[in-house]
């Protein structure tokens, strides 16, 4: 029967992003349905084929436009007249997009280069099935790989469209993914177009026929972790894509690369994992027999692979629900109830139901109703000692794993670890315990032949085979490299870039000429690293990214510790240095880069080496990681408490020790380098737990005061007679504090090393942090001065009697600060009217015209100077007028001026002008206080 497809695949968009791929997935399909199932293709868009002006071949120039009328006109003139009679096939790669009607139903539209997002100059899938009901088709095959693609099949007009494929004989619908979901791009083509060419492929290579319904088992399988779901509508007969081959078959050749570098094999490249039947026959037995399998080996013998791409791929087959592979990481309770609970549960009161039940009834209980046998993976477990910084996590993930082994149910647990933590995982008894019963699978080297096959068997599947020496080649240098495996998959990666295309050859000269097992990963990252970033600042930066992702050992060697992308990202001090980060995760994460792992596990983006093969096969990363190693190991202590921090809502019982922070402050300037801003801050948090002062938040906050002339005292027929003579007096710029110091700052300064004498901590009577310290003597408040400019580097001391008023008049002439009237003194002043009998909050109250809180009433303030009856001989400056008596034995005949007025105190007492008789330097009640001026330079 004769056969007909048309192809379309469009890459360059008006209204939406581009699609540089759609050219590459039409030109692949066209490719295998033209050779291999004997399709006349009809491509879109097109150019004449050279030498020949009668064929026409696909374009694929990704800027070659397709405009809305021209994919209309080509679908109605292939249906109608070219495909009339034959059997029709439709492929589309492109864009897919929904619009809602005026009833609000939800219609799908495939998306031309000048596609508006109305729907505009876009193909309706309603046009679509009418144009198809008025053809006259044999068979008809729709594989759409786009957005929304289910919508054609799960659309409101689905019955109506139903109706119109059912009067043709056969046909075939096949979506990339449900009409509310969107269509994933891979490496090389669409990940629905790499699985369908993946499965055509293989079945090609054997000679064996490809039928749709085969055909969707397989791509779904493929697709079933992926983010999107295969969906298919069918009618009538089957329909075969591609017949069984007859005779000799002339080997097909893929481009698409065999080997996955320094990454494991997945249910995604089973399909070329070899070497490994006997071991994955082993460990099929063993999961039947066992609800809870360790896959214990060598960093490098192909766990992972093992258990991804053997033991995973063959239980979904055998229709086990096999769940996505979960990886403890910092937060294993986490990953496992997310890993579990929302794989099956969906509403938000569903899942807190079931992280409930799973807490108090075990694994097994939060498993849906069915007969399906269910498959939890742990990827990589030692992360549960390394990456985990709680112990008590730790024990509770352990817990729950064992009671979900030990209990009867459907669950089956499989885990991967490296052979050197197996005396970690020992040191807990229950988990000891499975270990110890047999149930261990020990994964063995692989022997030469088995080697062998892994190396050139997934070459020949793609229609290349091995150059003459090549092979014993590789196999020489695996042998004397133990377990180099990842090794060994890299250098065919780069082997596979340097192959021979026009002879379909992997040669020996260009694997001697990339270094060799060893060599090829060293000279790759060494390139990346010297030519491919373009400053010193990139280099820096990618230095210490990888740095993060190592776990630094002690007595035990470094290990690979992923890290979330936000974490890294986290790592800018700026957002230049942000997009910086992002740019070097892209390049070594990239098709090209090959050295970091960019995953997306519930719903965090990890980043990871691509194997721990890396650190020892890349020299550079070797002499990264001999340097600064015990600085290192302190950040990694570091980040495990900030972890633990942050899990128990940053309370301050969880800060670093005081060990810990000792050792910080040995190294203070060099950690900086290996911490985030945010981990700085925790060390910052940390440091002020124990050494408050560092924080300048603790400390007064102060207000400049200008230089000026005032005059001082009180004018005749004013005042008391001790503010006599009313005198003028210059005053140099200086800094006072906002408020009375508080108990706050008090305790801060008092915690730091001592000058001369001792501080109490909390000497107060009314006690509160914000309130102002008081039942100080005028020498501890003068050691509070010492010890503040001891700390800060600045010169503190208690303000001068002139300094005081000039501060608090802030160029009044009146009585108070305000005016002359007491009765607005309460707005001002907590005093014997307002106060209840003790000191009230500083800053509550309204401050003076210089932003000055408190100087009238509160607590009686301090100053520098002796106490004298009058202003007769005063200073005409701003200077400290005293006998210069300071020896704290001598206190007793000192008596020191006090400003301001007290919470017990009258209104007269907290006028501006008011002087306190005097106190002996000794005295200390609970109404006096003081605050600081800082001298300007």
């Amino acid at each position: 029967m004769a056969r007909s497809a048309l192809v379309i695949g469009i890459a360059r968009y008006s209204n939406f992003r581009n699609l540089e791929k759609t050219v590459n997935d039409a030109g692949a399909i066209a490719e295998i349905l033209e050779q291999h199932g004997h399709y006349a293709i009809e491509p879109l868009p097109r150019k004449l084929v050279a030498g020949d002006e009668n064929r026409y071949e696909l374009d694929r120039d990704p800027k070659k436009e397709v405009k809305g009328s021209d994919l209309t006109a080509k679908l109605k003139t292939f249906l109608l007249e070219q495909a009339k009679g034959k059997d029709a096939l439709i492929y589309f790669a492109g864009h897919g997009f929904v619009v809602p009607d005026v009833v609000g139903d939800e219609i799908g539209y495939l998306a031309a280069t000048d596609a508006g997002k109305d729907g505009q100059n876009a193909l309706s899938f309603d046009v679509f099935t009418k144009l198809v009901a008025k053809s006259e088709l044999t068979n008809l095959v729709v594989l759409l790989d786009c957005c929304h693609a289910g919508n054609l099949i799960e659309s409101v007009q689905y019955q109506a469209m139903q109706k119109v494929f059912n009067d043709k004989k056969n046909y075939y619908l096949m979506a990339a993914c449900r009409g509310f979901e969107r269509s994933r791009e891979g490496v090389e083509h669409g990940i629905f177009t790499a699985a369908v060419l993946e499965v055509l492929r293989a079945r090609v290579a054997t000679g064996e026929a490809v039928d749709l319904d085969s055909l969707f088992s397989e791509v779904s399988q493929r697709l079933k972790q992926s983010g999107q779901e295969v969906v298919r509508s069918a009618m009538g007969g089957a329909i075969t894509l591609i017949e069984k081959a007859r005779g000799n078959l002339a080997p097909v050749v893929n481009e698409t690369c065999p080997y996955v570098g320094l990454e494991a094999f997945d249910q995604k490249t089973a399909q070329y994992f070899y070497g490994r039947e006997e071991q994955l026959d082993l460990l099929l037995r063993k999961i039947e027999k066992s609800r809870f399998v360790p896959v214990i080996g060598a960093s490098g013998s192909g766990k992972s692979s093992l258990v991804k791409a053997g033991l995973m791929t063959n239980l979904a087959k055998q229709g086990w629900c096999v769940l996505p592979p979960m990886k403890p990481w910092a937060n294993p309770l986490m990953m496992l109830k997310q890993s579990l609970v929302q794989q099956f549960y969906k509403l938000p009161a569903e899942i807190q139901r079931a992280y409930a039940r799973l807490e108090s009834e075990g694994l097994n209980a939060i498993l849906p109703e069915g007969s399906q046998r269910v498959l939890l993976v742990v990827d990589q477990f030692e992360e549960l000692f390394t990456v985990c910084p709680s112990e008590q996590e730790r024990q509770d993930f352990i817990r729950l794993l064992v009671e979900g082994a030990e209990q009867e149910g459907r669950l089956t647990i499989a885990t991967t670890m490296r052979a050197d933590f197996v005396e970690q995982a020992l040191q807990y008894p229950a988990l000891a315990r499975l270990i110890q019963r047999d149930r261990v699978f020990w994964l063995v080297p692989l022997e030469l032949s088995e080697m062998k096959e892994a190396i050139a068997k997934p070459a020949q599947m793609q229609g290349y085979e091995l150059a003459e020496g090549l092979l014993e080649a590789i196999c020489e240098d695996v042998e004397a490299e133990k377990n180099s495996l990842p090794l060994l998959e890299f250098a065919l990666t780069e082997l596979w870039e340097r192959r021979d295309r026009q002879n379909h050859r992997l040669t020996l000269v260009a694997y001697l000429e990339m270094g060799k097992l060893r060599g090829a990963l060293d000279r790759h990252a060494k390139r990346l690293y010297e030519d491919v970033l373009r400053s010193d600042e990139e280099r820096k930066w990618a230095k210490r990214l990888f740095l993060k992702l190592v776990r630094t050992g002690q007595d035990v060697r470094d290990t690979r510790q992923r890290q979330s992308k936000q974490f890294l990202l986290g790592m800018a001090r700026s957002e230049a240095d942000r997009e910086e980060i992002a740019n070097l995760l892209e390049i070594f994460a990239g098709a090209d880069g090959r050295l970091l792992v960019a995953s997306d596990e519930n719903n965090i983006a990890f980043v990871d080496l691509a194997h721990e093969a890396l650190m020892d096969g890349w020299e550079m990363f070797v002499e990264w990681r001999s340097q600064d190693r015990d600085l290192r190991r302190l950040c990694d202590r570091i980040n495990d408490d900030f972890k633990q921090w942050q899990n128990q809502q940053c309370n301050d019982k969880f800060l670093l020790s005081e060990g810990v922070v000792a050792q910080i402050e040995e190294v203070e300037v060099a950690i900086n380098d290996y911490l985030t801003p945010e981990q700085q801050e925790f060390v910052r948090q940390s440091l002020y737990k124990y050494k408050p002062w560092l924080d300048r938040a603790n400390l007064p906050e102060l207000v400049d005061i200008p230089s000026g002339t005032f005059w001082m005292g009180s004018t005749e027929g004013k005042g008391r007679e001790d503010e006599k003579p009313y005198h003028q007096v210059t005053v140099k710029a200086f800094q006072m504090g906002k408020y009375p110091v508080t108990q706050a700052q008090w305790r801060t300064v008092a915690m730091s090393p001592k000058v001369e004498i001792d501080l109490s901590l909390n000497p107060s009577q009314f006690r509160g942090e914000d309130c102002p310290v008081e039942k100080v003597d005028w020498y501890e408040a003068q050691e509070f001065c010492a010890r503040l400019s001891q700390l800060t580097g600045e010169t503190y001391r208690l303000p001068s009697e002139v300094e005081w008023e000039y501060a608090c008049r802030a160029g009044s002439h009146t009585e108070y600060c305000f005016g002359d009237d007491e009765g607005q003194l309460g707005e001002y002043a907590w005093y014997k009217e307002n106060s209840d009998s003790k000191t009230g909050l500083v800053g509550q109250k309204r401050p003076n015209a210089w932003g000055l809180y408190d100087l009238h009433g509160n607590v009686w303030e301090w100053c520098a100077d002796d106490c004298h009856d009058s202003y007769e001989g005063a200073p005409t400056d701003s200077q400290i007028w005293t006998e210069n008596v300071t020896n704290y034995e001598e206190g007793s005949k000192t008596r020191k001026m006090l400003r301001g007025g007290s919470w017990i105190d009258n209104a007269e007492h907290c006028r501006s002008a008011f002087r306190n008789d005097g106190r002996n330097a000794r005295f200390q009640y609970g109404y006096l206080g003081f605050r600081v001026v800082c001298v300007v330079r």
